[in-house]
């Protein structure tokens, strides 16, 4: 199963992605390899926001256990000790003027580093006012070699589509092949000119497109380690993408420009990538939009509607295809590995909220057990839970004790979902049968919304 959840409002604007608002702890989950999004060693970095340094930027922590741990910003010598209680929510704040990143084509000593005594889930924000985002953390042994950045159109002047890159050990190589061209230190990064840094332990280099404009977007932008010799496999690097400020728009271009906020998303590497997506609408909106990327060539891809043909398309790595104004379920199945996301659009185009992205977990991944934190923090007004569940575990399924009414998915009906509303506080989700994905769909007042997102193991 996986989860999700995200926050953007007119005052948070949140993450759609593993994140904030509900914190999720889970147990019995297993995805290629043996690990989770729970661990004891993180790195995570702020990207360019819309309000710069005047941005907030917290960690929440929240584990199953009681713990203890320590985060830092080594190359700014600065630490904060904390303390966790089992299934509670701690906040971590990060001084904006020792882990913020403004410039663009940079390498800056200001990762932030989390090391605990226990297993503990981590969720990263930055926010300010009306402009919020919030992403899932994911530890440092789940990190990879090789990535796609995944982002958006660039419809807001002002903001530009980013990525960040984070080391966790010195002497990191990394290539990078741009999709579009980035500004640069010392002159510009050219699209599809690939071009090579050298990262330490805790250094960020951040790209960020030249111009806005809707062509400006660095999805699909490659990302890889190629370090060599006896260490190599042992360097992996964290990888953030999204947008300091954007509009999110539905139906012809242009649409539901009313409402824009920053993106700000932790990407899975290639490795965790899946071949089968469920994509369920948020609850309380008229249409989202997904995108799909390939990580390989000749990547086949049969996109189930519920109603009419299915779409068939054929992507190369690194490209994408985007669906608009998704208002019914789809069942995503591709040939070769891809990644799935699912935006929030602007108010404009129907229901709460403000632009978020969150990245879709596979059904491959399971899970039996989670317990989430829905948080009364900023307002928020109202919380959503969406399961997708096979239809095996129905019977045994059960929220806080209680079961749940779930529908078919049309056109791949040996699934199952549910939309159910939740109050604010802890929630324990089970089932004899693992449940594939959890979107936490969050609408708070004054369309400030939050989505977490799911625990994993990849």
């Amino acid at each position: 199963m996986h989860v999700m959840s995200v926050v953007k409002s007119k005052f948070l604007r949140p993450v759609l992605v593993f994140a904030l608002v509900m914190f999720l702890f889970s147990t019995d989950v297993a995805f290629a390899q043996n690990s989770s999004n729970k661990g004891t060693d993180f790195w995570v970095g702020y990207m360019n926001h819309r309000n710069g340094y005047s941005s907030s930027m917290y960690l929440y922590i929240t584990s199953d256990s009681n713990t203890s741990g320590t985060v830092s910003v080594p190359g700014q010598s600065w630490s904060s000790s904390f303390s966790v209680t089992a299934n509670q929510m701690t906040l971590v704040q990060i001084p904006t003027n020792t882990a913020y990143v403004a410039c663009s084509d940079c390498i800056e000593d200001r990762g932030i580093h989390v090391v605990s005594n226990k297993r503990i889930v981590v969720y990263s924000h930055i926010y300010n006012q009306y402009c919020s985002d919030a992403t899932l953390v994911l530890p440092t042994p789940t990190t990879g070699k090789e990535y796609y950045a995944m982002s958006y159109e660039q419809l807001q002047n002002s903001g530009r589509s980013q990525f960040m890159i984070i080391a966790s050990k010195d002497d990191t190589k990394v290539r990078i092949t741009p999709t579009v061209t980035l500004s640069g230190s010392s002159g510009d990064r050219t699209a599809g000119k690939s071009y090579e840094i050298t990262l330490d332990a805790g250094e960020c280099y951040q790209g960020r497109a030249k111009s806005s404009g809707s062509t400006e977007d660095v999805t699909g932008t490659h990302i890889e380690v190629i370090d060599t010799g006896a260490n190599s496999n042992c360097r992996t690097v964290a990888v953030f993408s999204g947008s300091s400020d954007t509009y999110l728009l539905c139906g012809s271009p242009g649409g539901g420009l009313n409402s824009r906020d920053n993106l700000y998303q932790q990407l899975y590497p290639t490795r965790s990538w899946g071949t089968r997506f469920i994509t369920i609408p948020f609850k309380g909106r008229k249409v989202d939009n997904v995108r799909i990327v390939a990580a390989e060539d000749n990547t086949n891809i049969i996109i189930t509607h519920e109603s009419g043909p299915p779409t068939v398309k054929a992507l190369n790595a690194g490209e994408r295809y985007d669906l608009y104004d998704v208002d019914q379920t789809k069942y995503i199945l591709a040939g070769k590995p891809i990644c799935v996301a699912q935006y929030q659009t602007s108010r404009k185009c129907g229901g709460d909220g403000d632009p978020s992205m969150t990245i879709l977990n596979p059904i491959e991944q399971t899970l039996k057990q989670i317990t989430v934190y829905s948080s009364e923090y900023e307002d928020i007004e109202d919380h959503y839970i969406n399961v997708i569940i096979p239809n095996s575990g129905i019977s045994s399924f059960r929220i806080d004790g209680k079961t749940a009414s779930f529908t078919k998915v049309p056109k791949y009906q040996n699934y199952s979902y549910s939309q159910i509303t939740v109050t604010k506080g802890n929630h324990q989700m089970s089932s004899d049968v693992g449940f594939w994905l959890l979107l936490m769909d969050l609408r708070i007042m004054n369309h400030m919304d939050i989505r977490l997102e799911p625990t994993f193991e990849i």
